[in-house]
């Protein structure tokens, strides 16, 4: 039956890098019909599926007859080769043994080829296993492989409800004036933030109307906070105490590689409970607003933090949760970078995402 496939006499590809390929020369012991011994130069090709045997070098040696082969060679730049037939050669290989393989004939061809296959059979190349080798972690790596953690607005699965102490009576407080010449912008970021999903409309009767604290920032911009005093005197904590400096610090005493991740729009990965978010109303030149996430404001925000950090990271060795920032120590590069990889891991899970600055 004649021959229909296809193969490659080499599979460098340059522009897509598919296949990686080794090739470097040797000489190579032939031995013909005769049992006369040749030392022919050849290219070991490990990206060539065939052993190419030119025309002139196949003349030069008495070789069994070219048997016919229909097969199709594709060179670079998928230029096909027609070869001219096949033929066996016995070769020596590095052990001095005797084996026989296949070499196609062609005339373009001018030096021999040899195929990955026959580098092997002779020797010349050697299969290892393959090892695990861990690259460092870099900043590039990490904003690589992990560009989802330091995008968007990330949210905790459990959200939170605000329990009042009993016999709370809700406080309405009167309308705070708001400067028309920060109105614009005000009312900029409060759009920004409804589509976010950040705040809402209230349409409905609230027991509790607080106000707001605007905070200009350097670059102009205007960041909101909740003055929630009158509600924050009623919440009735959990009182999840968050460490110290000190705490922390005499952890770290051992430690010789430390990293810290401050997490992106920290409070606001908290959900608020429906009936939360409406203790959360707050007045706007354009009505009333509450917070869909927990406000910056509340007196409980940063024990939540803590409560909810520890819940995801706290069993991760390495770690140290304060509020809403993560403090990683190794006494290595290698266990420092283990950890990493397990904390952005863990944050990808639990849709936590992390401040790239």
């Amino acid at each position: 039956m004649a021959e229909v496939a296809s193969f490659l006499v080499s599979s460098v590809d340059y522009s897509h890098k598919l296949h990686e390929t080794l090739v470097l020369s040797h000489q190579v012991i032939m031995v013909d019909s005769r049992s006369h011994s040749h030392s022919v130069l050849c290219k070991l090709h490990t990206g060539a599926q065939v052993s190419i045997l030119p025309l002139k070098q196949f003349q030069q040696m008495s070789l069994p007859p070219l048997q016919p082969s229909n097969v199709k060679l594709h060179a670079f730049g998928n230029h096909i080769v027609k070869p001219l037939g096949k033929t066996k050669v016995k070769c020596l290989t590095l052990q001095d043994n005797i084996v026989e393989l296949v070499f196609f004939v062609t005339e373009v061809i001018s030096v021999p080829l040899l195929s990955a296959h026959a580098c092997l059979t002779l020797g010349l190349l050697q299969t290892i296993e393959a090892c695990n080798v861990v690259m460092p972690l870099t900043l590039d790596c990490i904003f690589r492989n992990f560009a989802d953690v330091f995008r968007g607005l990330g949210v905790y699965a459990k959200e939170y409800h605000i329990q009042l102490q009993e016999g709370t009576v809700g406080v309405i407080r009167s309308p705070r004036k708001i400067p028309y010449a920060v109105q614009p912008r005000l009312k900029e970021v409060l759009a920004e933030l409804t589509r976010n999903g950040i705040i809402a409309d209230v349409d409905c009767p609230t027991e509790w109307v607080n106000n707001l604290v605007l905070v200009q920032k350097k670059d102009k911009s205007i960041h909101i906070c909740l003055d929630p005093r009158p509600l924050n005197r009623a919440i009735l904590r959990e009182m999840h105490a968050s460490p110290t400096p000190s705490d922390v610090q005499v952890q770290l005493s051992s430690k010789l590689v430390f990293a810290v991740i401050d997490m992106q729009s920290a409070f606001w990965h908290v959900r608020l409970s429906d009936s939360s978010s409406y203790l959360t109303a707050f007045h706007t030149p354009w009505g009333r607003k509450r917070f869909l996430r927990m406000p910056f404001g509340l007196s409980s925000a940063s024990e939540i933090m803590q409560k909810r950090n520890e819940e995801i990271f706290g069993d991760i060795s390495g770690v140290h949760v304060i509020a809403d920032d993560l403090i990683i120590s190794a006494e290595n590069p290698q266990e420092h970078d283990h950890i990493m990889r397990l904390v952005l891991t863990r944050t990808r899970e639990k849709g936590v995402r992390f401040n790239k600055d």
